[in-house]
């Protein structure tokens, strides 16, 4: 925010300050500052009919009781004091607001208007930035689109502007039978963003019908078992309930080989069997990808943007927290971004995130939180958008549009946001995208119960057998330049990403809980 000072004033201030230079170290004021528009309406209604809610700050050397005493001077009414400044909270007329405005013991008196970070606005601006609002007009029948999986911490089941009568099924896996609940908050949001329909914030795909996989604790506590009986359930009902597409805005709490890891087993799984997955990379900033489900190679991993309050992508960038980097077996995480700072949703009511974050409250019902938890969503509602247009798709063709389309920020550091922003319209009209899963494609075997699944051994045997993966490296290539169909992730330089780079002794199991990698997407950093 700038703000500009006509010449006239500056030229005022300037003169004061050289005055009080030769009588005090402190500048001096004849009287307190008062904003233009403030002292114009002051003047224009300066009788009882119009009370102005305003904040009046003393100088330094004042005291909240002398302030208190300023304003009750000229029979304003003081409704907050505060301590830690010499400020006080108070409804003042036009003609009071004018008179107190000639107290030299005052410093300044302004609106006591809303307060909210300057770049909140992009919670309002991330569906024209991603070119998603486009894919709101013209919706196919809600009876063609397929319905979104979150597997969180539940959906705020009574949050009707957003959700309407969408929410088709609600399962808890966490033992606490409230499947319609969602005591954290994390998961309302994550839903809202992918398919909210209110028109205070709209998600990716407004008309989706969505399922609720409760996998979170009250306490915000949760367990892989609880992620994988969720998956089970997403496998055993994807057709019954014809579930396109599976949100997880969560981590595993330890770092593993993504070919060992059962998370990243059981998206693999879902990926295989038709289901788009999407996850969010985490918001740990560059380094190593260990962390399942955003470790999966299939899987659609989503960074986080920074759309610097535009809808022009010029000035983009990444979130400076935003996760990116190699995989213990070398793949390039994440594949694509979407805005990820500021994001705006509905608020689950008598949630953790209600009573611990109200101060991010932009209306009744709806507030704001960062993270790429929050950027995952709006990757989900667009492949859902896609696959409501293209019903044959494979994940692959869904991942490989999203890919193709995407555009790389020119102040994004190298791969941070993977093949670059989404560009929601744009994805969608691809007649005919590129497999980046090919490389692993190749390698498809079948398992025990006759489905396909990655043949993990032969992989190994591929990697060790190409000398390529030891010149190899991702730094050297160009995600924009590259051709899909001729290169697949497997592309990394093995021998450049080795495993005992990533000190699995350094890192305790203990030391990490499921709460301390999932929910920190959560905390809104900026």
């Amino acid at each position: 925010m700038r703000l500009s000072i006509r010449p006239s004033r500056a030229i005022l201030a300037l003169l004061a300050a050289l005055a009080a230079a030769t009588a005090s170290p402190a500048l001096a004021r004849a009287a307190p500052f008062v904003p233009p528009p403030l002292d114009q309406a002051a003047a224009s209604a300066p009788g009882p009919q119009t009370q102005f809610d305003v904040i009046v700050l003393g100088t330094p050397s004042a005291t909240t009781d002398g302030v208190v005493a300023s304003v009750r001077s000229v029979h304003g009414v003081v409704r907050n004091a505060f301590q830690s400044i010499p400020a006080v909270e108070a409804k003042l007329t036009g003609t009071q607001l004018l008179a107190l405005a000639a107290d030299p013991a005052l410093r300044s008196i302004t609106p006591n208007g809303a307060v909210r970070r300057q770049s909140v606005i992009s919670g309002h601006l991330w569906p024209l930035a991603a070119d998603v609002a486009p894919l709101w007009r013209g919706m196919p029948a809600r009876a063609h689109a397929p319905a979104i999986a979150i597997v969180d911490s539940g959906i705020d089941a009574w949050h009707s502007s957003s959700f309407g009568l969408r929410v088709v099924k609600s399962l808890d896996f966490t033992g606490e039978a409230r499947p319609f609940s969602d005591l954290v908050g994390h998961g309302t949001l994550v839903a809202g963003l992918a398919a909210g329909a209110s028109w205070q914030a709209m998600g990716a795909a407004p008309t989706a019908p969505l399922v609720s996989l409760r996998v979170v604790h009250s306490d915000g506590t949760s367990t892989v078992a609880d992620v994988l009986a969720a998956c089970d359930w997403i496998d055993a009902n994807r057709v019954a309930y014809d579930i396109g597409v599976a949100n997880f805005s969560l981590a595993s709490a330890f770092p593993d080989y993504a070919m060992d890891d059962p998370l990243d087993a059981a998206v693999d799984r879902l990926w295989l069997d038709g289901v788009v997955v999407v996850t969010a990379a985490g918001n740990t900033g560059p380094g190593r990808m260990l962390y399942a489900p955003a470790s999966d190679p299939l899987a659609i991993t989503v960074g986080a943007s920074d759309i610097a309050d535009t809808v022009n992508r010029a000035d983009d960038g990444a979130a400076p927290w935003t996760s990116f980097g190699a995989t213990a077996e070398g793949f390039a995480k994440p594949e694509v971004a979407a805005p990820g700072r500021w994001m705006i949703g509905p608020l689950a009511g008598r949630s953790a995130f209600a009573s611990e974050f109200s101060d991010r409250i932009v209306s009744p019902g709806f507030f704001w939180a960062s993270g790429t938890s929050f950027a995952a969503p709006i990757v989900a509602g667009v492949a859902e958008q896609i696959l409501a247009r293209h019903p044959d798709w494979t994940p692959d063709q869904v991942k490989g549009a999203l890919m193709v389309t995407a555009t790389v920020p020119p102040a994004a550091p190298p791969l941070s946001l993977g093949a670059g922003e989404i560009d929601g319209a744009a994805a969608a009209a691809v007649a005919s995208p590129p497999n980046p899963n090919a490389g692993l494609d190749a390698l498809l075997t079948v398992d025990g119960a006759g489905r396909p699944a990655i043949d993990w051994g032969a992989w190994q045997a591929a990697v060790a057998a190409d000398p390529g993966w030891t010149t190899a490296s991702w730094t050297d290539m160009s995600w924009t330049d590259m051709s899909w169909t001729d290169m697949s992730w497997t592309d990394a330089s093995w021998a450049d990403m080795s495993w005992t780079d990533a000190s699995w002794t350094d890192m305790s199991w203990t030391d990490m809980s499921w709460t301390d990698m999932s929910w920190t997407d959560a905390t809104g950093m900026p």
